[in-house]
């Protein structure tokens, strides 16, 4: 335990080093790795800190193994180094800040669980675009924010992540993402933006029991969307697969609409009429078993085509957006 004046463990010597099965409690910082070494952390816990839980800066490199990060302010896990860090098999919880921050880091977090904080799950900014982070098999949710947020300017790679119960996104996308095989299992809103100007490539995700929007997509946005399942909600049947703001420019393709009833009736797709979305050969299926067919086989007879009416085209209605909230 600490006073609160200074870090449980700090590391400033150049060389490796581990640091294994610590406990620390109420300190100013838990464990700080500074630049130009090699730590290996496994098996601590730290809570309560008034900033960081573990935060590696500079040059730094390791990795984080099977810690428990909790109640601290400004972040359970903090990756500022320009090196790539590894973190498997933490927990980040009940945060006043994000469950793990990525500033400019090439690091991989995978099979952690990140839940109940109060900003983002795992933020990720700074110049990530070269490099960038990657989230693999990670549960996230019942955060007070987004689940993940990628800054304007950054990007991140998540693939085969769930998602669900975040009060604000699922997943909140202002820089460029991968987003590949993730399952979003529902929330109070909507399961992911693509913000103003964004892009990436949204491909083979399930979405499911959504009250407002599967995925929004923002003014100037151009991700790519593909081969995604999507689930309408029975709860909340004035809910949308996609809502594409004004000027969105995206490219919809071979996706699977399941209980929406039609594309050309709008159940499925809401927004505005002065956009250059691109929308074909999407599939209307009446059930999840009827999906699962329709991945396996491609069933002409629920192939779409009629683009102009997809997408908000001449004679749909019109709803202005200026972000991701319809």
């Amino acid at each position: 335990r600490n006073d609160g004046e200074g870090c449980g463990v700090a590391t400033s010597r150049i060389g490796f080093h581990d640091i294994v099965n610590c406990t620390i409690r109420q300190a100013k910082g838990g464990i700080l790795v500074g630049s130009d070494t090699n730590v290996f952390i496994s098996g601590c816990r730290v809570e309560n800190s008034k900033r960081f839980g573990i935060a590696y800066k500079g040059s730094s490199s390791g990795i984080i193994e099977n810690c428990v990060l909790e109640r601290n302010h400004d972040g359970g896990i903090v990756l500022e180094s320009s090196n790539k860090i590894w973190v498997t098999g933490c927990k980040m919880l009940n945060g006043k800040g994000c469950g793990a921050v990525i500033s400019g880091s090439p690091s991989v977090i995978t099979n952690c669980e990140v839940r109940d904080n109060e900003c983002a799950g795992v933020w990720v900014d700074g110049n990530t675009a070269k490099s960038p982070p990657v989230l693999y098999k990670n549960l996230i949710f019942k955060g007070k924010a987004a689940g993940v947020k990628i800054k304007m300017g950054a990007a991140a790679v998540l693939g085969e992540n769930t998602l669900h119960g975040n009060e604000d996104f699922d997943l909140e996308i202002e820089g460029t993402a991968e987003v590949v095989m993730n399952s979003f299992k529902g929330g109070p809103g909507t399961a992911v933006c693509f913000s103003t100007s964004s892009r990436g490539v949204f491909e083979s995700n399930l979405m499911e029991n959504y009250p407002l929007n599967c995925v929004t997509i923002g003014p100037k946005a151009s991700p790519i969307v593909v081969y995604n399942t999507l689930i309408s909600s029975p709860a909340t049947p004035s809910g949308r697969a996609f809502h594409l703001s004004e000027a969105a420019s995206a490219f919809i393709h071979s996706n699977t609409l399941v209980n929406w009833g039609t594309l050309t009736n709008n159940t499925a797709v809401s927004g505005g009429n002065q956009h250059t979305t691109v929308m074909v050969n999407n599939y209307i299926a009446p059930t999840a078993d009827d999906a699962r067919v329709l991945m396996q086989k491609e069933f002409e007879g629920y192939i779409t085509t009629e683009v102009a009416k997809k997408t908000g085209g001449p004679g749909s209605p019109s709803k202005k957006s200026n972000s991701c909230y319809p």
